[in-house]
């Protein structure tokens, strides 16, 4: 059986120092995919891997790395779609995890935004991150991490 890791979409990605510290202490590779012209400042222990620019190259490369109980940390919730169709969890930066009870939800309301935004209407962003997100974020990592369902807010 293959070690399970944690795959990050990096190119926006807030928590980066916290999923180092998380899988140093349940003994898990941290793997980041980013596009080459993003140069990362990680811990060290931190896999990083620079794709080259092109539409939607680095959620693919992540798509192509990840494979059955893998972990992936990412804001995107059509790669999120995807990694649920290879088995993967899918956890947010906020912890949220993304699971197929909820992406169907996340994804209609993604497609109404972006309707929105063609339509020339202003759309909200994300609330600016908080130290409340983070440390739910670390708490969850940490729980999906060493198996358990008992995460917070979903």
């Amino acid at each position: 059986m293959m070690k399970r890791k944690i795959l990050v979409d990096a190119d926006a990605c807030p928590v980066a120092a916290e999923i180092c510290r998380v899988a140093r202490n349940v003994e898990m590779e941290a793997a980041f995919f980013s596009d080459r012209h993003r140069i990362l400042n990680l811990p060290d222990g931190a896999i990083v891997t620079y794709i080259n620019p092109g539409p939607q190259a680095v959620d693919l490369a992540l798509w192509h790395a990840a494979a059955p109980g893998d972990i992936a940390i990412t804001q995107d919730h059509g790669l999120a779609c995807l990694l649920l169709g290879k088995k993967v969890t899918v956890v947010t930066p906020s912890g949220m995890i993304i699971n197929d009870r909820n992406i169907e939800g996340l994804i209609e309301r993604r497609h109404l935004a972006m309707k929105e935004r063609r339509r020339g209407r202003r759309t909200r962003g994300p609330r600016p991150f908080s130290l409340e997100q983070r440390e739910r974020f670390v708490r969850n990592l940490e729980k999906v991490a060493r198996g358990k369902d008992d995460v917070e807010g979903n």
